[in-house]
This record gives C-alpha cells, structure tokens and sequence, in this order.
C-alpha cells in the first residue's frame, strides 16, 4: 500500500505580476507507507568553540518599485507592457 502526495508550484518571478517566463508544474508524489525499524549509532564529538552572540543589526526592507515607460512609478499595466524593477534599499 503507498501514499500519494500531489501539489501544484508556481515558479512566479514577481509577486504580483505574472509573465509568459513564469512555470506551473504539476507534482505527484507516491511512496511506500509501510512500517520500518531503522537504527543508528552515535559517534562522540568534541565541542567546538563557540561564541554567543546576542545582538545583530535589523536588515533594511526592501521595497520593489515598479516604472512605466514613462519613469514614473506605474499604479495599472496592462500585459505586454515594458516595465522596469527598481529594488530600493535604504540606507541602514
């Protein structure tokens, strides 16, 4: 007796936007469902150094601003439209 795991994945290059470059695969999985005994040793290891740390820095968000032909920033496109990504990282 097996199992069957089926998904479908989007391979989408841009949240929002959706273009003729994009992929959607249709994934099908099967695999066996039967009991197994497994076993396993462990091999001793020293511990290596370590250093703790307790803080790091917030990374900046990113914000990805779409531009129309003209430049300026595009609110509707339509399909086929030339656009341009401007991905901004502000200063941290």
């Amino acid at each position: 007796m097996g199992g069957v795991y089926t998904n479908t994945v989007v391979l989408q290059h841009h949240n929002v936007v959706m273009t003729r470059t994009d992929k959607v695969y249709n994934v099908r999985c099967t695999y066996e469902v039967t009991s197994r005994n497994i076993s396993f040793g462990m091999m001793p290891i020293r511990d290596p150094d370590t250093m703790q740390v307790t803080a790091s820095p917030e990374a900046p968000l990113p914000k990805i601003v779409i531009l129309g032909m003209e430049g300026r920033e595009a609110s509707t496109v339509r399909i086929g439209d030339k656009l341009t990504f401007r991905i901004e990282i502000p200063d941290g």
